[in-house]
């Protein structure tokens, strides 16, 4: 069965969605909530942690539970300039489908990954997602919905129908 990919605003949140991927660093900083929570932990055993703190691979994606289900797809290195590679987004689109195939879900959420918190090409990550989906074993994902900036739903749409259609 082929997946459908379809381009949305970015604001928009498809009805009965099972995931939604989410671009990440690799000490999920990214998606960490902006305000600051009081805690019954201490500050020294709050530091010992951060200390212990160890990164994750780029191109893991991390599970967190939930509905919808959340993927972490960790495409950047805050490290580095740039912070994202081209192999880390195609090894978390590669992880994404395979969490999908495990956990048998029907459909996911996706931005561009790579140009959330960076400048990497969305039409790129799109064909980076076609590749992905042309080696991926068969699941029950039926359809994927690519977030995208307003400014960016015609074009990115366009790409979308070009490499998909012949697929």
């Amino acid at each position: 069965m082929a997946v459908e990919v379809l381009v949305v605003p970015e604001g928009v949140t498809p009805i009965a969605l099972a995931a939604v991927v989410e671009e990440e660093d690799t000490y999920l900083v990214l998606s960490a909530e902006p305000r600051v929570r009081a805690t019954p932990e201490s500050l020294a055993s709050a530091l010992a942690a951060v200390r212990r703190a160890h990164p994750l691979p780029p191109g893991s994606v991390v599970l967190r539970r939930g509905t919808p289900v959340r993927l972490l797809a960790v495409v950047h290195d805050l490290a580095l300039t740039p912070s994202w590679r081209e192999p880390w987004i195609a090894s978390a689109l590669r992880g994404c489908l395979r969490i999908a195939r495990r956990l048998q879900l029907p459909s996911l959420s996706l931005p561009p990954l790579g140009a959330v918190h960076g400048r990497f090409d969305p039409e790129r990550m799109v064909e980076l997602l076609r590749d992905a989906l042309a080696g991926a074993e068969p699941s029950a994902l039926a359809r994927i919905w690519l977030r995208v900036p307003d400014d960016r739903v015609v074009p990115i749409g366009e790409a979308v129908r070009a490499l998909f259609s012949t697929a």
